[in-house]
C-alpha cells in the first residue's frame, strides 16, 4: 500500500511517495518513489521555467531563458566568466522578461550566485531580485506559480 512520506531539513519540505518493504521491531525499510518534491519556504511561490512558458530575460545585452521565476526575482544559468559580470548587490535598469505571451520592463539587483552543481564551477545559477515590478508582472507570475503548484500537488494527491 503507497504512503505519502514528508519530512523537513532545514525548513525546507520534502515530499514522496514510498512503499514499506521490511518491518522488524521498532525498524521500517521504506522503498521511496522518484520523483522526491522539494518545497521552500519563500516569500513568493517559486517556478521552473517550461516552453509553454516562453520565456525569456534581456539583461545587460545579453538575452537567457531564466531558470526559475516568482514574483520576487528570477534566477539564470550562465559559465563561470561570464557569472563574474554579475557581482552581489549590482543593479541594472531596463531589464526586459518576456512571460507567458507578455512583456515587462523591470529593475534588477543582483542577490547571490553559486555553482550549478556541487561537483563543478563550470555552470552557476545567478539570482536576482526584481525591484519597481510592474503589479501587471507580478500578477501575471503569481497566477502562473499558482498553476504550477496545483499541478505538482495533483500529481502528489
Amino acid at each position: 500500500r503507497p504512503l505519502r512520506l514528508s519530512f523537513s531539513v532545514n525548513d525546507v519540505l520534502f515530499f514522496a511517495h514510498a512503499r514499506i518493504f521490511a518491518r522488524q521491531e521498532r525498524e521500517i525499510s521504506l522503498a521511496i518513489d522518484l520523483p522526491v518534491f522539494k518545497l521552500q519556504r519563500r516569500e513568493a511561490v517559486r517556478i521552473k521555467i517550461m516552453k509553454e512558458h516562453a520565456a525569456s530575460l534581456e539583461l545587460n545585452g545579453k538575452k537567457f531563458i531564466p531558470h526559475d521565476l516568482s514574483a520576487g526575482g528570477v534566477s539564470v544559468v550562465m559559465d563561470k566568466e561570464e557569472k563574474d559580470r554579475y557581482a552581489k548587490g549590482w543593479v541594472f535598469e531596463g531589464v526586459v522578461l518576456r512571460f507567458a505571451g507578455r512583456e515587462f520592463r523591470a529593475k534588477l539587483e543582483v542577490a547571490g550566485a553559486h555553482p550549478l552543481r556541487k561537483d563543478s564551477d563550470r555552470l552557476w545559477k545567478v539570482g536576482f531580485r526584481f525591484r519597481d515590478l510592474p503589479p501587471a508582472a507580478e500578477d501575471a507570475i503569481t497566477r502562473e506559480a499558482i498553476l504550477y503548484t496545483q499541478k505538482i500537488w495533483a500529481r502528489w494527491l
